[in-house]
């Protein structure tokens, strides 16, 4: 379910309806994020990607904004600007379906700056947690 609320809308404004859809579209959002960080978070491949990602981070090996697009984002299909009131810039929306592969590899360098001083564990290890969350019915 997608809320028809338009943007820019202030709380407010909404009727209740549209503020309990907004709510339960929130949270299920949030649900599919945790389940997905889950799914991920048990996969060799991922957990490859961020040792890989953060290896590149720690050597320098990253890619500027303007290399990675290699033309101006300004004119970009498939990416809006969130502006505030006096024009800055403050966030970006990009069509994840065009842009995924550069979403993924950005996701995993900020997911490794994040946890870079967090305490590793081996994946067999991790393999054994999730079996035995799983056997306790978590």
């Amino acid at each position: 379910m997608k809320t028809n609320i338009k943007p820019g809308s202030k709380i407010n404004e909404l009727t209740v309806k549209e503020f309990k859809e907004l709510i339960s579209e929130s949270i299920r959002e949030i649900l599919e994020d945790i389940i997905e960080d889950r799914e991920a978070s048990s996969s060799k491949n991922y957990i490859d990607s961020i040792k890989e990602a953060r290896e590149e981070y720690k050597t320098g090996n990253i890619s500027s904004h303007d290399d990675a697009f290699k033309y101006s984002p300004s004119k970009m299909k498939g990416v809006k600007y969130i502006v505030n009131e006096d024009g800055e810039k403050k966030a970006v929306v990009i069509d994840l379906i065009r842009y995924r592969n550069v979403w993924e590899h950005f996701y995993d360098v900020m997911i490794s700056i994040e946890r870079e001083n967090e305490e590793t564990i081996s994946w067999d290890t991790l393999q054994a947690e999730l079996r035995e969350d799983e056997r306790k019915g978590k």
